[in-house]
């Protein structure tokens, strides 16, 4: 009986010995054996990617051999390949509804300048510029951005300064004298900085996101490659 504690404690401290705990890439390249380097070039490099991005790994050192990989076990593997890849999911979500207000933000002249068309306000504005002078002369005073014909937040006042006389004319004095309008003479300018600033946060958000996005799936794939690697 005491025979057999004592090989089992032998046995034990001798296992233990032969476990170790990686963190860091120099400790790896210490109990890998010279001989087993060039024939597991693409293993080594594996682990010092997933050593990089913060994994741990348990190994049984060989003298002769290359290292056996005990831990991260495929099952445990697989469960963070699972919750990586819920997450990269999550943020392509993200990253779509980015990209989509970006293009809206890049298009909006062209689908507005294309939807005025069906709109009445834009064909009673042509009429009036054809008969009447002085119309044709606030038009240019205040460069009347006729696509916002087709924006929502902004048909009320193309349409207010066709059809309404009085309102046109303050429009025109207030674009000539007001200072808000120093800088730029042109009635929907507002607009047009509203537009320019999602633009901007679009593309500001969306560069972020596709930051977080490469990284995510590198880490993704370096965990994959781990679990082809791992008997």
């Amino acid at each position: 009986m005491k025979f057999i504690k004592e090989k089992n404690l032998n046995e034990s401290r001798i296992k233990s010995i032969m476990q170790k705990i990686i963190g860091n890439i120099k400790e790896l390249m210490a109990v890998i054996p010279k001989n087993t380097v060039d024939e597991n070039k693409g293993k080594i490099e594996t682990l010092k990617e997933y050593i990089r991005q913060g994994g741990i790994i348990r190994i049984i050192i060989s003298k002769d051999s290359f290292p056996v990989i005990i831990y991260p076990t495929k099952i445990r593997l697989g469960s963070m390949i699972k919750e990586k890849e819920q997450i990269v999911n999550e943020i392509q979500k993200k990253r779509n509804e980015w990209n989509a207000r970006l293009n809206k933000a890049k298009n909006y002249h062209i689908v507005n300048s294309l939807k005025k068309f069906s709109n009445k306000t834009y064909w009673k504005h042509l009429a009036k510029a054809i008969t009447d002078s002085g119309y044709r002369s606030d038009v240019k005073a205040v460069k009347l951005p006729l696509h916002l014909v087709s924006d929502e937040r902004w048909e009320p006042m193309v349409r207010t300064f066709v059809e309404d006389d009085e309102y046109r004319r303050q429009m025109v004095e207030t674009v000539e004298n007001s200072l808000v309008y120093k800088k730029n003479k042109k009635l929907g300018g507002h607009a047009e900085k509203i537009n320019e600033s999602r633009g901007q946060e679009a593309q500001k958000n969306l560069d972020e996101v596709d930051k977080k996005l490469n990284s995510l799936k590198n880490e993704l794939n370096v965990m994959k490659e781990m679990n082809g690697i791992i008997k």
